[in-house]
Formats: structure tokens, C-alpha cells, sequence
């Protein structure tokens, strides 16, 4: 989820998506790196992509699996707040788990929790 805390327009660097590439990004886009315009061009067509504008307080919800970005900043500034929610672990979250199973008194979800939480400490 994507939440503009500054209204954003076409100068303040939208949030761009490409509808539809969460279900299938096919051999072309398999790794995890930004992609240029032209890789998605030549396999989406020029007119894929979906800016999105709006005011402050505006909030976005996508599958960041999909192909996604921000755009560069022409005027002003652009101030976002994002929350990713992913039961799997992801190229941001922590390299090890950073809470001990024994501090949390057993309430907690070993499955769902696993990258955050050491069930062996």
C-alpha cells in the first residue's frame, strides 16, 4: 500500500503500475531488478502503464509482484508512506529473524512470523 502525504501530479513524480504484470511477468522481467522503459515497452506496448495522481491522503493497493515504479521529481517533492505485507521474505526484510519466540510468550504464528521471528531462541 502506497499513501501520497503530498498531493502528487504529473510533476511530482506519480506512482506508475502496469496492469495486469503481477499475473504473469513471463522470462522477461524473472529477476528481482528495476527494468528499463524500454524492456517494458517492447513486451507491454507503449500505452500499459497507469499513473496515478491525487491528492494528499490518496492510498494505492497493488500487488508489488506486478511491475511497478515511481516517477522522477520535475517540481516541488513527493512524500509517500509505504506499508508491504508478504508471508514470504523479501529483498528489504531483515537477514535474520530480529525477535526471540521465547519473548513473545508462544503468541505468535510460526508460519506467518518466520521472518521476523527465531522460533529457536
Amino acid at each position: 500500500m502506497f499513501v501520497y502525504l503530498t498531493d502528487v501530479n504529473k510533476d511530482t513524480g506519480p506512482h506508475v503500475y502496469i496492469p495486469k504484470s503481477h499475473h504473469h511477468r513471463g522470462l522477461a522481467f524473472r529477476g528481482q531488478r528495476r527494468y528499463s522503459d524500454q524492456e517494458v515497452c517492447a513486451v507491454y506496448g507503449e500505452q500499459a502503464e497507469k499513473r496515478f495522481t491525487g491528492p494528499a491522503g490518496t492510498a494505492i493497493l497493488e500487488n508489488t509482484y506486478g511491475l511497478h515504479k515511481g516517477l522522477p521529481v520535475r517540481r516541488r517533492s513527493r512524500l509517500m508512506f509505504q506499508v508491504t505485507y508478504s508471508l514470504f521474505p523479501l529483498m528489504y526484510a531483515p537477514a535474520k529473524p530480529e525477535a526471540a519466540a521465547s519473548e513473545l510468550s508462544g503468541k505468535y504464528d510460526p508460519h506467518v512470523n518466520r521472518v521476523h521471528v527465531d522460533p529457536t531462541r
